[in-house]
């Protein structure tokens, strides 16, 4: 069966970046020397806090809520009681506790990330409680560390945006994937590529690492990556009743589960 639930169409112009510029451009006219100080103190607070949030982790920008409301959905589905979870480019630990709730007893929990010093800090947090129901290692997207038909469930949270191989991304997630196995993707939903192309040039005048790629993506270009239909049981995409910080704005987000024959 095929579940697909379309998401409103994104305007043609971002409302958010017109009401950035706007803002911007109040604050450095002449006309903010005549208003109230505390409308002044708070473009300038404002101002700081988007610059500052500029290329930063967006594992960092989207709420760990977000696994909350994952967990709810993948178990309304039956997916529960796996053996192998992955977790790719997970945030922290507490992330991969809430996943390990989707395991058997005897069940693991294994996240992956190209970041080492992440890797390296989740490791000395792990206590004997946690050992051996979750471990970690340093892997990429596009090389996933493990055999083919290894895992019950591949979990990707806030970071496909940031891939630039999309199609070895996804015939990665589904080598590793069991017959039957689920995928299942938070990202953001496609936004304006002029803020998004403008959100990229001032990062790099501030000399900031810009590690974002896609402006979010629509349903139909994840849709042209999956295996053929006939090899698909089930394929939903569906907006999710929370947002994600990219860009100059927090964006909408959708969540896309995939359950394999």
């Amino acid at each position: 069966m095929i579940r697909i639930n379309f998401h409103r169409s994104t305007p043609f112009f971002n409302l958010n970046l017109l009401n950035l510029i706007v803002e911007y451009v109040y604050f450095l006219s002449p006309a903010r020397l005549y208003s109230n100080k505390i409308i002044i103190y708070y473009k300038l607070d404002s101002f700081i806090k988007n610059i500052l949030y500029m290329g930063g982790d967006s594992k960092l920008k989207v709420s760990m809520s977000s696994l909350d409301y994952v967990l709810t959905e993948l178990k309304k589905d039956g997916i529960s009681n796996r053996n192998a979870v992955l977790d790719i480019g997970f945030h922290n630990l507490d992330e991969l506790k809430k996943l390990a709730l989707l395991v058997e007893a005897d069940g693991k929990v294994i996240g992956i990330d190209i970041n080492f010093e992440r890797v390296q800090k989740v490791k000395r947090e792990l206590t004997n409680k946690y050992a051996e129901k979750i471990s970690v290692k340093k892997g990429s997207i596009v090389d996933i560390p493990f055999s083919d038909n290894y895992f019950d469930l591949v979990f990707c949270k806030a970071m496909l945006h940031e891939v630039q191989e999309l199609d070895k991304a996804f015939k990665e997630m589904f080598r590793v994937l069991k017959p039957g196995g689920s995928i299942a993707i938070i990202d953001f939903i496609r936004f304006s590529r002029l803020e998004f192309k403008l959100y990229g040039l001032i990062v790099k005048l501030l000399g900031k690492p810009l590690i974002d790629v896609h402006p979010g993506f629509k349903f139909n270009e994840l849709q042209k990556l999956l295996p053929k239909p006939q090899l698909v049981d089930e394929l939903e995409w569906k907006k999710c009743p929370f947002q994600g910080h990219l860009g100059f704005s927090d964006k909408e987000l959708f969540l896309l589960k995939i359950k394999m024959k």
